[in-house]
């Protein structure tokens, strides 16, 4: 069922004109604490949503999981069947795509965890890159920005021909 009503809020969403607050208050609704102008595009609504607190300008990518409880202890210490752990985002992060935060992390505001990441700790530090599994700090945002201002380009809903403006920009190469 909560699927479905994943789902419905991702059509009220869209038929919104992609309005952040149509998905967010379905995750609110499931317990999750969201800040202002926050992006999410992940069903992030697991069992335990009052245990997710996420700050404002958030962006959280496509298949972002946020774990709050793990069940293995079940199966190395008797009478036990799960641990749990709030998770906090901070204000103005960027969550990347794949990205995996155990139960417990909190993550320090202006941080960006890289595509494909599993965070198992709490990370403290401000405005820090982090990436891998698990994580480690690779740079400073700063260091990134440096990094890829000069292939940044603006893709807002006022771009009129997002091909055009793709094929002009300067290109990446790795």
């Amino acid at each position: 069922m909560s699927k479905l009503k994943y789902m419905i809020a991702k059509l009220k969403y869209l038929l919104q004109g992609r309005n952040n607050e149509a998905i967010n208050a379905y995750f609110r609704k499931c317990g999750i604490t969201i800040g202002n102008n926050t992006h999410i595009f992940s069903d992030i609504s697991g069992g335990e949503g009052f245990l997710i607190s996420i700050g404002d300008d958030v962006t959280i990518s496509n298949n972002v999981s946020l774990i709050t409880h793990d069940a293995s202890v079940s199966h190395y210490i008797d009478n036990v069947t799960d641990i749990f752990g709030e998770i906090k985002i901070g204000n103005n992060c960027f969550i990347g795509m794949n990205t995996t935060i155990l139960p417990g992390v909190s993550i320090a505001k202006n941080c960006v965890i890289g595509a494909g990441s599993v965070l198992a700790k709490s990370i403290q530090e401000e405005g820090t890159v982090w990436a891998g599994n698990p994580a480690k700090k690779i740079c400073l945002v700063s260091n990134l920005q440096k990094k890829y201002e000069d292939y940044a380009v603006n893709l807002s809903n006022n771009c009129t021909d997002k091909e055009d403006t793709i094929q002009k920009a300067n290109m990446i190469k790795r």
